[in-house]
């Protein structure tokens, strides 16, 4: 039990990482854009909801797919092992929106440094460099 523990963190902490890869780099090329965003009045918050809808589609649709595909083969699952001695709980919602919860909150905490540094863009270099 201990080691699916250990793997299920490990798959989380690497799913992070790379939202907030992706996140950072898709900031970091259109840093130019928001920084002319700010400068004709754009608030840091429009700038930080921004960049949340636009990496928080990707993310639901995963959540969502990923919602599905444990259920259909928990089913799978649940049929192959009636006879076994082995019993899973397939039929918990609560741990399957628990599991959806967690993830699209660590989503979230990965979004939130580049949605940080992409509402801090300078107006006067996305302007200078025009």
């Amino acid at each position: 039990m201990a080691l699916i523990v250990i793997l299920g963190l490990l798959a989380t902490v690497l799913a992070a990482a790379g939202i907030y890869g992706a996140v950072s780099f898709a900031v970091g090329q259109q840093m130019h854009e928001l920084g002319i965003r700010v400068a004709l009045g754009a608030q840091r918050l429009d700038i930080i909801r921004e960049v949340f809808v636009s990496a928080g589609k990707p993310v639901l649709r995963g959540l969502l797919l990923g919602l599905w595909l444990p259920i259909a083969t928990a089913a799978i699952l649940r049929r192959n092992l009636a006879n076994s001695p082995i019993r899973l709980d397939t039929t918990n919602p609560a741990l399957y929106l628990g599991a959806a919860l967690f993830l699209a909150i660590t989503a979230g905490i990965a979004m939130a440094g580049p949605a940080r540094r992409g509402s801090r863009s300078d107006p006067l270099e996305a302007l200078r460099s025009e």
